[in-house]
């Protein structure tokens, strides 16, 4: 019986490898492409604040809303990356659970 129930779930296990690898591979870019745009995104964030600080000082009130709004906007994408990194890390490791006996 146990035979015959391997057999019948090859096709399935086969869809979940197959499924698993390209979330790997997925989640893999993600992280590679936070890395890279960090590069850039770093200096940028750091020049944002300290456009914020000078606006604060000078009490240009628009300006400085406008920043802190920018300046989450670039720090609220890197958790948002990093949250969908692990996610996808948890469904393939919840498919190759399924693949593995």
């Amino acid at each position: 019986m146990f035979i015959v129930k391997w057999i019948l779930l090859l096709p399935v296990r086969i869809i979940a490898f197959i499924l698993s690898l390209l979330l790997t591979i997925i989640r893999i870019f993600i992280d590679v492409a936070a890395k890279m745009a960090s590069f850039a995104a770093g200096p940028l964030l750091f020049l944002v604040v300290g456009w914020l600080v000078y606006f604060l000082v000078k009490q240009n009130w628009n300006n400085s809303i406008l920043l802190a709004l920018i300046g989450g906007s670039i720090i609220t994408v890197y958790y948002v990356a990093g949250f969908i990194s692990a996610e996808l890390d948890y469904l393939a490791s919840l498919l190759m659970d399924f693949v593995r006996p």
